[in-house]
């Protein structure tokens, strides 16, 4: 019987201590947005316990076996009307051997001595039966259907159907005037309503004639005993052989019931599980196996060999009870004033974090950026997020909140963007108005438009204002970019902002002139006012139309 151990507390030697702390640093490192890497150096060791996992596994091997009622043609064999034995008979458990290895297949034949032949049910001894196609009359409806150009509408799908409408017309009398309603017929496309618009009609013709499938005889031959009246019936022995398999851990007493199914989910292939005990138990007694007896992991498997399955018909033939080991220490140790826990598996010290101030590190952040946001201080709110979307522990509820958080960030960065925007425009507008007033800054084309309109100097400066206004400030809706408000301080996201819309305005200001020299400023406010012009002159002309008529 192996030797299972439970806790037992021991004693770091001074290399072992120095292995361990440079080991929990990496760890401490490896975790992105957690800024003490020097962890390991930190801690307090409070105490080292020497608590080995276990794992163990149950495989069983079940046979399953049962009698069904089978039936075959009698292809003309002698065969007795009665069977030489019954399926009270017949101990299926003596019919085939039970394995002696693991295996899953499925076997079945017909057990000697049970056959005896019987009148076809289906037919009752007739060989034939009703054709299931003419309902045993020996003939059958069909129907046949052509097709021919529907007569309504000559093959068109469509046909002109004769509409009336009435218009008002007015009549003047004696410098009276007078409407009078006059009635106008006028032809309309429409689906012909005879095809519904398929051109084609189906004409149906019922026929009678010879069901094919009996030969107008109204029976066919039993598809159950092929013709010949009679079957064969006997008892079939079936038998599936398959295994199933049931594990359970085992962790010490200082690793709660919630830490060690967080632990489980970290084991993989590379865990280092070694093989201590393999136990055979035959027909499923492992009360008979003294399992009972065994320390801590026997009380194990005694509570699982309680799920092994006993279904009808089933037999455990046979059970592997496997035990496997792996070497474990666990770690209490102290920081800031809170216990933790950590393991160390295997020989080569593979570090699990059971419980690490790093969970608190990330639930503190999260305490801080809903202060924040309760306080409307969403620029610290936010820098202190991004703290938090750095560990691997964040989910997507973070990244949500880090999104809103910029968008409230940005309307300083608008504001700011904006009043830049207006004040230089101000600032602009006497420099556009002499430049265009004293140097004539046209293009030289566009001199002889400009005296056939009067387009004057007022108007040049209004309308060049109007286009750095609608350009510059239509560009910061559509986008601001992230270097102007993903700061934490408002002050700053304001100057940022302050400083881009400057830019913008200056750089509109600069493509506005060189378009006012080359004409391109003209051209564009000419298709402005051309097009406002002739909405307004159709709106004048829609006004007088129906004043007309009223």
């Amino acid at each position: 019987m192996a030797d299972y151990k439970n806790t037992e507390k021991i004693t770091f030697s001074r290399e072992e201590e120095k292995q361990f702390r440079k080991l929990f640093n990496q760890w401490a490192a490896s975790i992105k947005g957690y800024d003490r890497n020097k962890l390991g150096d930190e801690i307090k060791i409070v105490e080292v316990f020497d608590t080995p996992l276990y794992y163990a596994e149950i495989k069983t091997q079940y046979d399953s076996r049962w009698i069904s009622k089978e039936m075959e043609r009698l292809r003309g064999r002698s065969i007795p009307t009665t069977p030489k034995i019954g399926k009270d008979d017949i101990n299926r458990w003596s019919m085939a051997d039970s394995p002696t290895a693991f295996t899953n297949k499925e076997n079945s034949f017909a057990i000697q001595n049970s056959h005896y032949v019987t009148t076809c049910h289906s037919c009752h001894g007739q060989g034939r039966v009703t054709c299931s196609e003419c309902g045993g009359r020996g003939t059958v409806k069909r129907i046949i259907k052509t097709e021919r150009n529907c007569p309504n509408c000559n093959g068109y799908g469509y046909v002109y159907e004769k509409r009336s409408r009435e218009r008002q017309v007015a009549e003047y009398y004696t410098g009276q005037r007078k409407l009078v309603y006059k009635t106008e017929y006028y032809d309309e496309k429409v689906n012909c309503p005879v095809c519904q618009g398929r051109r084609k009609i189906t004409d149906s013709k019922e026929t009678i004639e010879n069901c094919r499938n009996c030969g107008a005889t109204g029976k066919v031959t039993c598809s159950t005993c092929q013709g010949e009246g009679k079957v064969v019936n006997y008892l079939g022995f079936n038998q599936r052989l398959y295994t199933k398999t049931i594990h359970d851990y085992r962790f010490p007493i200082l690793i709660q019931r919630d830490d060690a199914s967080k632990i489980i989910k970290l084991f993989d292939k590379n865990t280092p599980w070694n093989l201590v005990e393999n136990i055979r138990v035959e027909k499923g007694n492992f009360e008979q196996a003294g399992l009972k007896e065994r320390p801590f992991v026997g009380a194990m498997l005694s509570h699982l060999a309680g799920s092994v399955e006993r279904p009808d018909s089933t037999a455990v033939c046979f059970s592997n009870v496997y035990t496997y080991e792996c070497k474990a220490k666990t770690i209490n140790y102290q920081i800031d004033g809170k216990q933790y826990t950590c393991m160390l598996l295997g020989d080569d010290w593979r570090l699990i974090a059971v419980t690490s101030p790093i969970s608190d590190r990330l639930n503190d952040l999260r305490g801080e950026v809903n202060k924040y946001c309760r306080k409307r201080k969403y620029g610290k709110a936010w820098a202190v997020l991004q703290k938090v979307n750095k560990y691997p522990q964040a989910g997507s509820s973070e990244a949500y909140m880090q999104e809103e958080l910029e968008k409230r960030m940005s309307m300083v960065t608008k504001f700011g963007t904006n009043l830049a925007i207006i004040l230089c425009v101000l600032l602009v507008a006497p420099i556009l108005y002499l430049l265009y007033e004293t140097f004539g800054f046209f293009a030289p084309w566009t001199a002889w438009a400009i005296e056939e309109i009067d387009m004057t100097s007022d108007l040049t400066t209004a309308a060049s204002l109007v286009t750095i206004l609608w350009f510059s400030m239509r560009l910061p809706k559509s986008g601001l970019p992230k270097f102007s408000y993903q700061v934490a301080s408002s002050t700053r996201r304001f100057i940022r902002g302050f400083i881009y819309g400057l830019y913008r305005a200056l750089l509109c200001s600069a493509i506005v002139l060189l378009g006012t020299y080359t004409g391109a400023i003209f051209l564009l406010w000419g298709v402005v006012f051309a097009g406002i012009s002739t909405v307004f002159f159709i709106i004048f002309i829609i006004i007088g139309f129906i004043s007309l008529l009223f």
